[in-house]
């Protein structure tokens, strides 16, 4: 698999994104194997990647992702990417708010030959994030 498996792969997992009637296919696009880094203080793997997504859009509801940059070179990408919802479970400890978050950050992916997501590492705005929660001042 090349570069243009890979950029299927990211439009898969762009469309199915925070979608409940299509999650099977975003947890679909990563390797059993994978390894997640950067959404908490230690890595973990497929299970608590889908233990993370479950409770995240069980929490923030409607959400839309936007691709703000992309790039695809070898068995590697890169996305800086926006995430906009309605808050409308509990999030870091704060019962729903109904309203819109915004969540900013960039994503790096390592590929497998199938085009799977063996490798995840990700940076995201959590200060902001906390900031619209009324977490941070």
């Amino acid at each position: 698999m090349g570069v243009e498996a890979n950029r299927a792969t990211l439009a898969r997992l762009a469309a199915s994104f925070g979608d409940p009637a299509r999650s099977e296919e975003y947890f679909a696009q990563y390797d059993e194997a994978c390894t997640i880094h950067g959404n908490s203080p230690e890595p973990f793997g497929h299970a608590g990647l889908r233990a993370y997504y479950t409770a995240l859009w069980a929490a923030l509801v409607d959400t839309v992702l936007l691709v703000d940059a992309e790039v695809v070179e070898g068995d590697q990408a890169a996305w800086r990417w926006r995430v906009t919802g309605t808050h409308a479970g509990e999030l870091l400890g704060v019962a729903a708010t109904g309203r819109t978050l915004e969540l900013a950050g960039q994503t790096f992916w390592r590929f497998g030959p199938d085009g799977r997501v063996l490798e995840r590492w990700t940076v995201a705005d959590a200060l902001g994030l906390r900031a619209q929660l009324g977490l941070e001042p």
